[in-house]
């Protein structure tokens, strides 16, 4: 029997009563130290304290669950291989103290990296012991899990407050005790709350102070720019992703320099004393800061390099943009430009018809859909195909890619990485051409032109036309469980998918 849209939120509805049931009890009262913990795990975790990362599983009755379904609710949240050692034996340690009441409404949730396949058959051998969703591919590497499983408790406004992992090997039993201890504490935690300065990609924070000596001696004041946009770089000379990425900034500063805009650079030293040669080799001309001590690195939370900040003319981060891109100079220049306050209409009408931008170039005006698209297997897509050898397939990689062998696709891994994965382009067009009434469905991976599909500035979207869409990858032998009834409202940017 087919499983309707209706049918399936019903079946997601009571798989996420099921998930719901609670810990078993315990006392409440001060987190106390372990002898199985070190010094930077359980409560003192370098994660405890920050915001968790958003993300969607897949349940295995069906449909998607999105982590804010969660709202206002502690959950113990177990992210592992169902393949890795002692794996079975945790999630049946843990869930084991579900159906206890006394720790209402802490939810228990497993995250397995793994198909569903195997996920499945995980479960009926633990006797279905923790609801597990299958992880996308996203969820593990957002949390920085590896091999071992990890245990990360969150409260009820989904801050971090303990942390756990390394569940094998002679510790495995005092871990599991440790972790049980503090999953009864958890409700008597209380709730986390933002730090005063978050630097995150899609938030907007103010921008910590910038201070230092240029290669001149000359002090460094933040205060020259204000009224002015500031394009702030972290770099280092030997990084060959900063050699490729400064030339690029430059360009798009210079071009904008006459309209407030000036840029900084910030690096933790002058290797050889060839800083000056280099920035004359590398096109840039722009003030660099020396931080020997990165005191400037950590106000920022800057840890790999190349890493931009656009910061606006009251001073907040508007946009923040890590690693190189080769349309880093086109997208530098819009966002720019948008920090200017320029309209964002009037800009995407100027976008280039006729060729594919890139989903760079789209969030800077769709942050929202952006962060939606981020949390589905279409962000994915090049990352599973490159897993194996059929990489080297074009039928494979045509459907993994955006415009491939259009103007402006893709190309290849190493002249157009820009381009991989299922973007904004594959269902709604080239992006030129907003003034015009916005996008039509088409110019996809297939290279099939379907109108219909409306710009998401348009009064709704073409379910038919972008079906059509859909269905030219989704369909033959490469199709797993598809059901395009399920799938068009996971995309929908309605709400999360």
């Amino acid at each position: 029997m087919a499983i309707t849209p209706k049918r399936s939120i019903a079946i997601l509805g009571l798989w996420l009563a099921l998930v719901a049931a609670v810990a078993c009890g315990g006392g409440g009262g001060a987190p106390a130290e372990n002898g199985a913990l070190g010094a930077n795990e359980g409560y003192h975790h370098p994660m405890v304290g920050r915001a968790a990362p958003d993300f969607v599983g897949e349940a295995p009755v069906g449909g998607w669950l999105p982590l804010v379904n969660l709202r206002g609710k502690p959950i113990a949240l177990l992210i592992y291989k169902p393949s890795a050692p002692f794996a079975r034996e945790l999630v049946m340690a843990i869930g084991a103290h579900r159906n206890d009441p006394d720790l209402v409404p802490t939810v228990f949730l497993g995250v397995a990296t793994d198909t569903m396949e195997n996920i499945k058959r995980f479960g009926a051998e633990s006797g279905d012991a923790l609801p597990t969703l299958r992880d996308p591919g996203t969820i593990a590497l957002s949390y920085g899990v590896g091999e071992t499983p990890s245990l990360i408790l969150l409260d009820s406004k989904r801050f971090v407050r303990f942390r756990l992992d390394g569940f094998a090997g002679a510790r495995f039993r005092d871990r599991v005790a440790a972790a049980l201890d503090a999953i009864r504490k958890l409700p008597s935690l209380g709730s986390g709350e933002a730090p005063n300065v978050a630097i995150e990609y899609s938030t907007r924070p103010r921008a910590p102070i910038v201070t230092g000596r240029d290669l001149d001696g000359h002090p460094v004041d933040r205060g020259e720019s204000k009224g002015q946009v500031l394009a702030l770089v972290f770099f280092d000379q030997e990084c060959p992703h900063c050699q490729r990425d400064l030339p690029r900034l430059a360009q798009a500063v210079r071009a904008l320099r006459g309209r407030g805009v000036r840029a900084l650079g910030v690096s933790s030293r002058d290797l050889d004393g060839r800083m000056r040669a280099f920035l004359h080799e590398h096109d840039v001309d722009f003030p660099v800061v020396i931080d020997p001590e990165r005191e400037n690195f950590r106000r920022f939370g800057s840890t790999n390099t190349p890493d931009l900040f656009i910061i606006d003319r009251e001073g907040y981060v508007r946009f923040r943009e890590h690693g190189d891109r080769p349309d880093r100079a086109e997208i530098t220049a819009l966002e720019l430009r948008l920090a200017l306050g320029d309209d964002p209409k009037a800009l995407a009408a100027t976008l280039p018809m006729g060729r594919f931008v890139g989903d760079g170039v789209c969030a800077a005006c769709h942050e929202r859909e952006h962060r939606d698209w981020l949390m589905t297997p279409h962000s994915i897509a090049w990352d599973s195909l490159a897993q194996g050898d059929k990489f080297r397939d074009p039928e494979c990689v045509r459907c993994h890619v955006t415009g491939m062998g259009q103007p402006g696709g893709f190309v290849s891994p190493e002249t157009t990485l820009q381009m991989v994965n299922i973007q904004c382009e594959v269902c709604h067009g080239m992006a030129g051409g907003h003034a015009a009434g916005g996008h039509a469905a088409g110019g996809h991976a297939a290279g099939k032109a379907v109108g219909g599909a409306a710009h998401a500035g348009s009064p709704g979207v073409d379910p038919d036309a972008m079906g059509k869409v859909c269905v030219s990858c989704h369909t033959g032998k490469f199709v797993l469980n598809f059901s395009l009834d399920e799938a068009l409202p996971l995309v929908a940017h309605q709400d999360h998918p």
